[in-house]
């Protein structure tokens, strides 16, 4: 059964790495190599900046998730923790099916130790306070624009009631966590059954 497991666990990553290379490939055969090799020198130490500002947001991103896990923590290690957020995130990349691919996959790929519920749980958590802290910063944003841009009376109003309801979510969200609501979890358990 072990070696069953290796074989499927080696051919889905080869296949994975054969499909990246591709599509790394076709995508940089579409922009044009002479217009990518421009853009990185023109870009220089900036290109490195961003990267690196990149991976330490997944690694602080990884390490939030593995906290999440609460009791179950031990179970997996660090480094397993942060392939499976890449690979959640690159899955994210495709649009919306690719995003419930990848966290369907940080579900089913964390660990046999760890319960389902508690893989659930904190997953969900973990998208939760992502969405959360994003509502935040755009609400930040706005606030920012309407103090220092001058924008026309309509697009000041939008702008105002875009963040008034960014604000009542977060605050609905708040007292749902606070009062302990149970939204999701008839259909969490449903899934665990199914």
């Amino acid at each position: 059964m072990f070696k069953l497991t290796t074989r499927w666990q080696w051919a889905l990553r080869t296949l994975a790495a054969i499909f990246g290379a591709g599509l790394l490939t076709y995508l940089v055969r579409r922009v044009g190599f002479e217009k990518v090799v421009e853009d990185v020198l023109r870009l220089g130490w900036g290109l490195a900046l961003v990267i690196a500002l990149g991976g330490a947001s997944h690694l602080v991103r990884a390490w939030a998730w593995r906290l999440a896990l609460t009791d179950w923590s031990s179970g997996v290690s660090f480094l397993r923790i942060l392939q499976l957020r890449l690979a959640s995130e690159a899955a994210g990349q495709a649009g919306a099916f690719g995003q419930l691919f990848g966290e369907g996959l940080r579900i089913s790929a964390l660990s046999p130790k760890i319960p389902i519920d508690c893989c659930i749980s904190s997953v969900a958590l973990d998208r939760a306070l992502f969405n959360a802290t994003g509502a935040m910063v755009s609400i930040a944003g706005i606030v920012a624009a309407l103090l220092i841009v001058s924008l026309t009376h309509a697009l000041r109003l939008y702008a105002m009631l875009f963040a008034v309801i960014l604000i009542s979510l977060l605050f609905g969200v708040a007292l749902a966590i606070l009062k302990r609501w149970p939204i999701l979890s008839r259909s969490a358990r449903a899934l665990c059954r199914w």
